[in-house]
């Protein structure tokens, strides 16, 4: 699925609000190594990071004005 041919305009402040949100959310929730973990006292690990990276991947092709946050 082309995702960046779905591009939507962010024009409802509560999307705005909820992108800022989950993108803060991932911000902390990365380890100091850069990865992803699936519980918090565990070690990051692969799974956990690409499931991140899907979702940074999925916010940017979906509204491109996001991409630079991150």
């Amino acid at each position: 699925m082309a995702l960046g041919a779905t591009a939507l305009p962010v024009t409802e402040p509560e999307v705005a609000t909820a992108i800022e949100d989950g993108l803060a959310s991932l911000k902390d929730a990365q380890r100091g190594d850069g990865g992803f973990v699936h519980e918090p006292t565990g070690a990051s690990n692969v799974n956990a990071t690409a499931y991140a990276l899907g979702g940074l991947l999925a916010v940017a092709a979906i509204f491109p004005l996001f991409a630079d946050r991150y």
